[in-house]
């Protein structure tokens, strides 16, 4: 019984976490494409991921 307890314990843990994120992602996307936040987190990999023109 306890090693079950443990384990709906642990998925509950799990599912949380992911809600989390999800709520997370939802949030930065309502911002505004040129809100400081997602610049900050995503203006390096935007920056990275560009087209080399040669």
């Amino acid at each position: 019984m306890a090693v079950a307890l443990a384990q709906i314990g642990t998925a509950f843990d799990e599912a949380a976490s992911i809600n989390t994120f999800k709520i997370r992602i939802e949030r930065l996307i309502q911002l505004d494409p040129n809100h400081p936040a997602l610049r900050a987190r995503f203006g390096a990999r935007a920056y990275a991921a560009r087209p080399q023109i040669r």
